[in-house]
């Protein structure tokens, strides 16, 4: 198939024109001038219960009122400023007030259900908002949009529909609005490796994920945003939010996070993993448990069931979860557990891809010629993907009865490469006979 490639490659004459993308512009806010901007200083809500609670206020004392409304006082005219109270059931308001914010589902074109959505604004008890008069106006006040999005399960059903407010970070710029952003992420050979690994120990793998998880981190930097759009105050448009809590949006939310939990770990007796820092261990007399976390999305195994339970009530805890119970779907991944190993397979993702239209840049193998595409590899990449199609149930098996010892293969080709005559590599690790790498 290389040699196919590479002549391909020598006989390509006649250019693709690039298509053109389609673009979708988001909602811009104008800033206000600096004279007349007066400032809602917001402590972004913390989910700290299962319940959705009311938490914002808005007023002109010290005092915090004890009627929860949103981003609105008493006034006259309620129909124009949404309350908390009747978030949840608007319908065709929210199609009025988010207009061109929603999103659509790509994959089957299926829009955003707003009907029964999840809204970041609802997540603790404690009043965390107050109106200052008098506030420093040097900083630039960042945009806000409301982001839908269907969330799906393994075989493609929509399970939720979630709503969030993010910030448009964008437009911080660096050094001035945030510095350090940068936030360990697990990699999809560790997800495997910690497969592998609950393969050989004989013990089930659980998921869970945090909800609102970017709120639960702290900024140090002076950040302020605009009002939510459709939420705005009409007493109070001049006025915009300072986020002392992380937001989702932000450059230094993941970072934030991630700093979040660690800390929350470690304190409750977890060791952190010397080099893949996403990896949290516990050992309790005998019995051990690992935990491995992607963002906001968290499994965890243990030798002992009864620690799994444990550390499910210590996340509940702190944080307001999601429990989804045994693994079955993780970043692409179908898990199918069974007595004797764990089997991987990527048919759903492989069946995204077939359906997406802008499929030609999608291969490694052929990134190189992205930026001049041309006709003949769009050809050798549909021939990749008819193999993807005919085969879709293919997989990595874990089996349970394995050795554990990690053995490599690697290997090299010096004259494949007809065009720029750059040697090729690639290697795989196993572990007995599981591929992680």
């Amino acid at each position: 198939m290389q040699q196919d490639n590479n002549q391909s490659q020598d006989h390509c004459s006649t250019e693709v024109p690039e298509g053109s993308e389609n673009f979708n512009p988001t909602a811009s806010t104008s800033n206000p001038p600096a004279d007349q901007m007066e400032t809602l200083t917001v402590e972004t809500p913390i989910p700290t219960v299962s319940l959705l609670v009311p938490t914002a206020y808005s007023t002109d004392s010290q005092e915090l009122s004890s009627d929860a409304r949103l981003i609105s006082k008493r006034v006259a005219n309620q129909a124009e400023t949404p309350s908390l109270d009747n978030i949840l059931s608007l319908t065709n308001r929210f199609e009025d007030i988010l207009g061109g914010t929603i999103n659509s589902d790509e994959s089957n074109r299926e829009e955003a259900d707003i009907s029964n959505m999840e809204t970041a604004i609802t997540a603790s008890p404690t009043p965390t908002l107050r109106i200052h008069k008098d506030h420093p106006k040097r900083v630039r006040p960042i945009g806000t949009k409301w982001v839908l999005k269907n969330k799906k399960d393994e075989r493609g059903i929509v399970i939720k529909n979630k709503a969030r407010l993010v910030g448009q970070g964008h437009t911080q710029e660096e050094g001035i609005d945030y510095d350090e952003v940068f936030a360990p992420v697990a990699r999809i050979e560790a997800i495997r490796l910690f497969l592998a690994y609950a393969s050989f120990m004989d013990f089930v793998v659980y998921q869970m994920d945090v909800k609102n998880a970017f709120l639960y981190g702290t900024i140090d930097e002076e950040v302020y945003v605009m009002q939510p759009p459709g939420f705005q105050d009409p007493e109070f448009l001049a006025k915009v939010y300072k986020v002392e809590k992380a937001m989702y949006g932000l450059h230094q939310a993941p970072r934030a996070w991630y700093g979040t939990l660690s800390k929350y770990l470690l304190k409750n007796g977890f060791q952190r993993g010397t080099i893949d820092q996403t990896l949290f261990i516990r050992k309790q007399r005998e019995d051990f448990k690992l935990i491995q976390v992607y963002v906001d999305n968290i499994i965890f195994g243990s030798s002992n069931p009864r620690l799994c339970r444990e550390f499910e009530a210590l996340m509940h805890e702190k944080f307001q979860m999601s429990a989804m119970g045994e693994l079955n779907f993780f970043l692409g991944l179908q898990v199918l557990q069974k007595e004797d190993g764990i089997f991987l397979s990527q048919d759903k993702y492989v069946g995204d891809i077939l359906k997406n239209s802008d499929i030609k840049f999608v291969v490694c193998a052929y990134a190189r010629h992205q930026v001049t595409p041309k006709e003949c590899h769009l050809h050798a990449v549909k021939r990749i993907f008819r193999y993807l199609k005919g085969h879709p149930k293919i997989g990595l098996w874990y089996p349970k009865e394995s050795p554990f010892d990690l053995v490599s293969f690697s290997d090299s080709d010096y004259g494949g490469a007809t065009q720029d005559h750059k040697s090729t590599t690639g290697g795989c690790q196993f572990l007995g006979r599981k591929l992680i790498s």
